[in-house]
């Protein structure tokens, strides 16, 4: 019969170190902020562009902000196009855009002038838009109501559009040309008819005949009239080719 079994020192001494040893340290917590949402992102991407406009936004320079890291912004955002998407998002719902009244074409005109209003206080979205890759959906209101006002006056889809897109032009060229004529004051670099060197132009005699007076002849200039001209002209041009209307659906 077999004697009882004599416990192995070594498998003892095993185990007391094991019970005495330090519990395995728990992983490394990711650097820079915790608790991130979607809306805190992009109320971060705003700010900057806000504050320095669009060309400042990068992934890199929000996770700065954000005290974060550029990949861990990519659980939230695919990327800058989304995110800008999403800035201008953000401010499309934070407007109330007056609800046009009357006759079509005073309809075009109206919704044209508050668009112009609209983005005089938002100069950076007007850059973004420009790049024709960025327009939230909430920012196309103001184009819906247009194109729809045009069908009202006799217009087709592709004569409604194409008057857009020539409001459209007017508005935000008339838009940057406003940023750029002030950046020019607030530098104290003169205006490109004042600067122009006049012998350079032998073959625009006309432009340099009006340069003395350019400032003179564009004092009275103002887009509400050309938007009404344009709007007026199309609509003239619809009605003598028989314009096809709406589409049905």
């Amino acid at each position: 019969m077999p004697g009882p079994t004599r416990p192995d020192p070594h498998a003892a001494a095993t185990s007391a170190t094991a019970a005495h040893a330090p519990a395995p340290a728990a992983p490394a917590a990711p650097r820079g902020r915790t608790g991130l949402t979607r809306e805190a992102v992009v109320r971060a991407a705003r700010r900057i562009v806000e504050a320095e406009g669009a060309d400042a936004l990068s992934m890199r320079r929000l996770a700065a902000a954000l005290d974060s890291r550029p990949m861990t912004l990519y659980h939230y955002v695919s990327g800058r196009s989304e995110l800008l998407n999403a800035v201008l998002d953000e401010i499309a719902g934070e407007l109330r855009w007056q609800e046009p009244t009357g006759e079509a074409t005073e309809r075009m005109l109206a919704i044209a002038v508050e668009i112009h209003r609209v983005l005089a206080g938002l100069p950076w979205v007007v850059s973004i838009l420009q790049e024709a890759t960025h327009v939230g959906a909430p920012a196309l209101v103001g184009a819906d109501r247009f194109v729809a006002a045009a069908y009202d006056a006799g217009a087709g889809p592709a004569q409604a559009l194409a008057l857009w897109r020539s409001v459209w032009f007017l508005l935000s060229g008339d838009l940057v040309l406003a940023q750029r004529s002030a950046a020019a004051a607030e530098s104290g670099t003169g205006r490109w008819y004042e600067t122009i060197d006049t012998e350079r132009l032998p073959d625009a005699p006309v432009i340099r005949a009006l340069l003395p007076r350019w400032a003179e002849l564009s004092a009275d200039y103002d887009l509400t009239d050309q938007l009404r001209l344009l709007i007026g002209a199309a609509r003239g041009s619809w009605l003598g080719s028989g314009a096809s209307g709406p589409p049905r659906g």
